[in-house]
């Protein structure tokens, strides 16, 4: 009889253990902008808010973290502390800034930082946003995936990518004009051809500050310097031929500029030399808004702060959409860090066409 018992008490111990394990989900979300200096203190709360309630996996971002040549509007404007020198904003309160009025704002969804071209101003080095930001270049899926594929490089770059569900993310470093140098592009040659080898990876997504060139935002990318204007097209042909080689999806992202652009390749250039990629700038997280160029394709937009939603199949296919935030999103306990006019003004008078108005 007890042993009777002791099976039928066992019964669903079984069944539980030979239950197959669910299957990962058909399709995951994540988000992706940049440039959240000036106000992004401001901002950055408001789209992480939004993002997480998307059901955001992670959150991108392309980099430009806070102003560094100057001390950003949004800390010198807060009332709970007195505002630093330049010196000590340089030296460290912009960084500390940063952590813990954007990157606390995304509470437990992981964050994977890109290095700017404002990182980089006031002294500093990529050594020290790598000692600064560490933990958010080296997750742990970046990490583990340099350890297998290069195990001889124990240390973090600013340039590094992850695969996530079908996706190979990679973030390309050209935060200033000695990139992309002969070492990163040897590294971004060897991450496509593992790419394209493995039947697990869907599609490419790359990501950096400063877009490739012969985008519509031409006038502010990779073709403002002789290096940056022949790597960048290096590194552009190559996607195309990855992508027409393997049959896998290439989607390129940067920001920089501070404004939301669709269909940014889908220039004159690129279509009589190889052919067009998908590409967007979405410099929208806190900065001084900038004019649309005169040729913005359709879906261009300014003077608004967000992030882009992306949808990611199991196929490798994207599905995005630019979701913008206003001031009515920015949460009660960071507008209380501010008088009133301070949050109108970084929705109303943080731009370009405010400034031209006042003149």
């Amino acid at each position: 009889m007890k042993r009777l018992l002791a099976l039928v008490l066992c019964l669903p111990l079984l069944a539980a253990a030979k239950k197959p394990a669910p299957p990962a989900p058909a399709e995951f979300k994540f988000a992706i902008s940049g440039d959240s200096r000036n106000c992004g203190d401001v901002v950055m709360p408001a789209i992480a808010a939004d993002a997480r309630e998307q059901g955001v996996a992670f959150y991108w971002h392309l980099g430009d973290l806070r102003w560094g040549s100057k001390i950003d509007e949004d800390i010198l404007n807060a009332k709970d502390r007195q505002p630093p020198s330049l010196e000590q904003y340089q030296r460290e309160t912009a960084w500390q800034d940063f952590q813990q009025h954007q990157l606390r704002a995304w509470g437990d969804t992981p964050v994977f930082l890109g290095i700017g071209n404002h990182e980089l101003y006031g002294g500093n080095t990529r050594a020290d946003f790598l000692a600064a930001f560490r933990p958010y270049v080296n997750q742990p899926a970046v990490e583990a995936l340099r350890r297998n594929e290069e195990p001889e490089t124990r240390e973090p770059r600013t340039y590094f990518h992850w695969i996530e569900r079908g996706l190979d993310l990679i973030y390309l470093d050209n935060a200033s004009r000695d990139q992309f140098d002969a070492a990163q592009m040897a590294w971004f040659e060897g991450v496509l051809q593992r790419a394209a080898a493995n039947p697990e990876v869907k599609a490419v997504v790359v990501g950096s500050h400063a877009a490739l060139p012969h985008s519509f935002g031409r006038d502010h990318a990779m073709d403002d310097w002789e290096l940056g204007l022949t790597s960048g097209e290096r590194v552009y042909r190559m996607l195309l031929e990855f992508k027409q080689k393997t049959g896998k999806p290439v989607t390129v992202f940067a920001s920089h500029q501070h404004f939301y652009m669709p269909n940014a390749f889908d220039t004159p250039f690129w279509k009589q030399n190889g052919g067009v990629l998908p590409g967007y700038i979405v410099g929208s997280g806190g900065a001084h808004r900038y004019a649309l160029p005169p040729d913005a394709p359709s879906g261009s937009k300014t003077d608004v702060y967000g992030y882009l939603l992306v949808t990611a199949e199991a196929s490798g296919a994207l599905e995005l959409e630019y979701r913008e935030v206003k001031e009515g999103d920015v949460p009660p306990e960071v507008a209380a860090r501010y008088a009133p006019a301070f949050v109108h003004w970084c929705f109303a008078g943080n731009s370009d066409s405010a400034a031209k108005k006042k003149k």
